[in-house]
């Protein structure tokens, strides 16, 4: 037996203990002996009624007992409980919350698929989507009843390329028939360029025209519409316009005939006094005695005079009839096999001229000032047809001028050579500018409804203009004139080089 005296409380104190009762209520005391009564060593029996967490040490000597609570015993709640509960209720807000927005966002893409099938599925067209793979995404019912397939075919994820194989297999492509392959490449190709229009001929006869277009995502959007009343009407419509212009030149020609005749009579007829009936008729009143002869003769010069007046107008509103006979024999020979061009190097200057020397009477008669200036410039155009449009414009400058001026100005400019007509008369509203260039418009106003023509001179001016690889385009204020300009670009090589020289206005 060994046995030790020690200053307990400096044992205690060298152990740490004090300290750790700052923080915790701690119980040391021994457990197990049964011959003898158990010791407590430290701390306060009572802390074995607190529930303490409990550690054992087994010495040779007995079994001790470490127990140890919080100090003043375990607390109601645990550190920093609130600030824990409160973290707690926002992070399950927060998953509430991303909940919510996820059921939100699944209940719209259902809502938004809903209303697109039902968008796509009341479609009066088949319509379908491709992905950048080439499979079917969606389509619509029409779809699969244009397409004529079977319908358990027709599913998403299945490939363009065997649906269009199935629908070669039909025979439900005419243009296919016969040339499978290269007519099969020749659409993987067109497809391959990402946006193209086709139009496929079914078994039935009906013409299905198919359009695709490449979204930015890869996906591709196809809408096959049956366009078989279109193409019908469209054959009609040309049938139509093919006949009336068939029937516009024939009845040119037909009326032309006759105005010829009518013409020549007329132009015949203002020489009435050297016709050998007239001959006739003088060597019978010069038979007679001479006062006779002075009363006869007076009576039969005023009927020549008169017959010659009258033989006149005949000629001027033939003249005006043919204008109009060859404009529209004109504008039937466009519609029909467009315009023959006999093109050649001539100056600019000598065609205006040759135009403003044939209109200026009309001009001069109304009292109207022309003012031609004679730039230099040589085109290669045809002269007659650029003459006839020219015609055209000074005629219509000097039926729409009733006082002022009328004059013709040349440009040489970086596209070509601009003849300007510009005229000072009752110009053509804003919303009409366009339209006097479409055939038999005219402009309907109360100033203008007395001033005749066909409506087709504009037509036929710019269908000129154009051939030419020009233009025709008018500037006009109702009220203040206009200004008609017409466009002859200049080749970029001749066999000859091109001289433009400017000159002074004439009068």
């Amino acid at each position: 037996m060994l046995s030790m005296v020690v200053d307990y409380q400096a044992f205690l104190e060298g152990l740490g203990l004090p300290e750790f009762t700052k923080r915790y209520d701690i119980l040391i005391h021994e457990i197990g002996a049964e011959s003898y009564e158990q010791q407590t060593f430290f701390g306060d029996p009572a802390i074995l009624d607190r529930d303490p967490e409990k550690l054992e040490f087994d010495f040779p000597f007995g079994v001790w007992e470490l127990a140890a609570t919080t100090a003043g015993g375990w607390p109601k709640f645990r550190p920093d409980f609130q600030r824990t509960l409160a973290i707690e209720y926002l992070v399950l807000v927060l998953v509430l919350g991303i909940l919510w927005y996820v059921l939100q966002l699944v209940e719209a893409h259902r809502t938004n698929k809903r209303l697109l099938t039902n968008a796509i599925e009341a479609l009066p067209d088949a319509f379908v989507i491709f992905d950048p793979k080439g499979r079917m995404v969606t389509c619509n019912s029409r779809y699969v009843e244009l397409l004529g397939g079977d319908p358990e075919l027709i599913v998403p994820g299945v490939h363009y390329r065997q649906l269009i194989l199935a629908a070669i297999d039909r025979r439900n492509m005419l243009e296919a028939i016969g040339r499978e392959q290269e007519w099969l490449a020749d659409w993987e190709q067109k497809r391959k360029k990402g946006s193209f229009d086709h139009e496929i001929t079914t078994l039935t006869g009906r013409v299905i025209r198919a359009s695709d277009r490449t979204m930015p995502d890869g996906n591709t959007v196809g809408l096959r519409v049956d366009v078989t009343e279109l193409k019908e009407a469209k054959v009609a419509a040309d049938a139509a316009n093919k006949a009336k212009s068939d029937f516009m030149a024939v009845l040119s020609h037909e009326l032309r005939t006759p105005l010829t005749v009518m013409l020549g009579m007329a132009r015949l007829s203002q020489s009435i006094d050297r016709l050998p009936a007239s001959k006739a008729l003088s060597g019978k009143v010069a038979q007679l005695p001479q006062e006779d002869q002075e009363i006869l003769g007076s009576h039969v010069d005023a009927v020549y005079a008169s017959v010659k007046d009258m033989m006149i107008k005949v000629e001027n509103s033939g003249e005006h009839l043919m204008f109009l006979v060859n404009e529209i024999l004109d504008f039937a020979k466009m519609e029909a096999s467009g315009l023959t061009l006999n093109r050649e190097q001539t100056d600019i200057a000598d065609i205006i001229k040759t135009a403003a020397d044939q209109i200026s009477p009309m001009i001069l008669e109304k009292g109207l000032e022309l003012v031609v200036d004679d730039t230099s410039c040589v085109v290669h155009v045809d002269p007659k047809r650029i003459q006839q449009v020219l015609m055209n414009l000074l005629g219509n400058a000097a039926k729409f001028t009733p006082a002022g001026k009328i004059s013709v100005t040349t440009q040489i400019g970086p596209q070509g050579v601009e003849v300007q007509v510009e005229d000072t008369g009752l110009g053509v509203p804003d919303s009409e500018v366009e339209k006097i260039f479409e055939p038999f418009h005219q402009v309907d106003s109360s100033n203008r409804r007395g001033i005749g023509g066909t409506g087709l001179g504009l037509a036929i001016s710019r269908e000129i203009a154009v051939a030419h690889g020009g233009n025709l385009t008018a500037t006009t204020n109702e009220g203040s004139g206009s200004i008609f300009t017409l466009l002859l670009r200049l080749p970029a090589a001749l066999d000859e080089p091109i001289v433009c020289q400017d000159a002074e206005m004439l009068t």
